[in-house]
């Protein structure tokens, strides 16, 4: 539901969702629609709707978490740094105008336009026909009526049915921050690797205060290290479980309602 990009798409998702369940609707409605619905973004996202740089984040310090506050900073220096090298190289080693990432979406949205069918209004207005559906495309303000076009920065599929229409540079269309060149720009400031210890220099009126562990109660059951998964993952990636007393899925044993069944 976080890529509907109209209005019409996300009311019809919900009304999937009331079907399901009639509560979740109050539950978003109070998180708050520009948290998590893109067309509903104060901020432009690229086309980002998700957490996964958290996600790698905790795996990669899973194993350091247990460490002395002073290893556990100088785990993190090293490993920002590491990241920003490989990053850096990905963007040396790029050799088209647009990132790899972008340039498989264009690709995909190329094969997608290929149906289409394209009216002239203007010479930079456009009618595209995915189908029966009309859709509006503004190559002059990078618009189109499906909204995926201003959104993501990137022509969408009726876009490219305009660019090769009229043999457009696609190029000139795509966001600049898209580009090799803004690719190279956020890694171009190197990470400095953090001295010895024996070499700081640290200010007197830091050396004379004096931290204490902070005061806390160890709970009785032992210490969670993975992160508690929200439903959706366990939905994707979980096999639906199997009930031991009447062989139907997505109950077990303990839950089972069917007590007269046997198998």
């Amino acid at each position: 539901m976080d890529n509907a990009y109209t209005r019409a798409d996300f009311d019809r998702l919900m009304e999937d969702m009331d079907n399901i369940d009639n509560r979740v609707r109050g539950y978003l409605f109070d998180v708050g629609y520009e948290k998590w619905y893109i067309a509903h973004s104060t901020v432009n996202r690229s086309m980002v709707m998700t957490s996964n740089i958290a996600k790698s984040l905790n795996s990669a310090t899973r194993h350091a978490r247990d460490l002395p506050i002073k290893s556990l900073l100088q785990f993190m220096m090293d490993l920002v740094m590491r990241w920003n090298n490989d990053n850096q190289k990905d963007a040396t080693a790029t050799f088209t105008e647009l990132g790899n990432k972008y340039n498989i979406i264009m690709k995909e949205n190329i094969i997608l336009s290929d149906k289409m069918t394209v009216m002239t209004s203007t010479h930079y207005v456009y009618l595209v026909m995915d189908g029966e559906k009309r859709n509006i495309v503004c190559m002059h303000e990078k618009k189109c009526s499906c909204q995926r076009f201003q959104i993501d920065g990137i022509p969408c599929p009726h876009a490219m049915a305009v660019l090769s229409y009229t043999y457009m540079e696609v190029q000139n269309y795509c966001a600049a921050y898209y580009t090799r060149e803004y690719f190279l720009k956020a890694y171009e400031m190197p990470v400095n690797p953090l001295p010895d210890e024996s070499a700081w220099d640290i200010p007197t009126e830091v050396l004379d205060q004096i931290v204490k562990p902070p005061t806390w109660i160890r709970r009785p059951s032992r210490p969670r290290v993975k992160r508690y998964k929200g439903i959706f993952e366990y939905l994707a990636t979980s096999n639906p479980i199997s009930c031991g007393r009447c062989g139907q899925k997505g109950h077990n044993r303990r839950t089972c309602k069917n007590a007269s069944t046997r198998i």
